[in-house]
């Protein structure tokens, strides 16, 4: 069985290069924190491979906000 990646609603240090940031920024934002860290979690101190950063090769570029993130900007800028 796989470890499941633990975020703590709380201030502190997050892994920006671990793989399942992601998976837990949309847990996060499903949540409506306004903090998180990565201290209670298995992949901690995991980083993505250099060879699998993802990188964008066009000048018009799109980012899609998970939607209970995007409804919060609309509401608050929109």
């Amino acid at each position: 069985m796989k470890p499941k990646p633990h975020p703590v609603n709380r201030r502190g240090r997050r892994n920006l290069e671990c793989f399942r940031y992601g998976t837990c920024l949309d847990y996060v934002v499903k949540q409506g924190w306004q903090h998180w860290d990565c201290s209670k979690c298995t992949y901690r101190s995991v980083r993505e491979p250099d060879d699998a950063v993802r990188t964008v090769h066009d000048t018009d570029v799109c980012y899609e906000l998970p939607p209970a993130f995007a409804r919060n900007v609309w509401q608050r800028f929109g």
